[in-house]
């Protein structure tokens, strides 16, 4: 009996595994954006719908962070772009969910935005980043807590703060 337990777990687990993995890259903060990767192990969904937060906690605000993400695009696990329908300020629609392995996105600087309060947002500039996680990562059809790494680009001579816990240098599990 537990031979046929222990198959079925095996079997299970590629389903299960939804883990996410953002890249947030702080190369170029000149032009006042940050590029995000993100990264997925299975999808599951035939339909994936990427979905950026409404507020964030302790803000008491309804931000709308989609409304400062730029140039969404999805691949498949052979490189090629899959199409993508933006359904709100927040939410964007993506065909052949299974054979997604990543989606890519700017974010823009939101930190003078009115609609929140400052540690809500994203400040980006030259010489300094400040991001709520919030302001950063989306998350897929409505799973908010899969288990996520981040790992953080920073240029030369930058020190990077995080309150996650951290695996390796700039590279931090939730």
């Amino acid at each position: 009996m537990y031979r046929y337990l222990l198959a079925l777990l095996l079997l299970a687990s590629p389903i299960m595994a939804q883990d996410i993995l953002y890249r947030v890259d702080l190369g170029d903060t000149r032009a006042k954006k940050v590029k995000v990767k993100v990264e997925l192990k299975k999808s599951g969904a035939e339909t994936v719908t990427y979905q950026m937060p409404l507020w964030a906690p302790g803000a008491y605000a309804q931000t709308g962070y989609g409304r400062f993400v730029e140039n969404f695009k999805a691949y498949g696990y052979g490189g090629d772009e899959k199409p993508v329908v933006r359904i709100n300020d927040n939410r964007w629609q993506i065909k052949h969910g299974k054979d997604i392995a990543r989606i890519e996105y700017e974010v823009r600087t939101s930190h003078k935005d009115s609609t929140s309060l400052y540690f809500a947002l994203a400040h980006i500039d030259s010489n300094f980043f400040f991001a709520n996680a919030t302001a950063l990562f989306g998350y897929i059809n409505d799973k908010k807590n899969l288990p996520s790494d981040v790992i953080y680009s920073v240029p030369t001579g930058w020190t990077l703060h995080c309150a996650l816990e951290s695996k390796k240098p700039n590279h931090f599990h939730a």
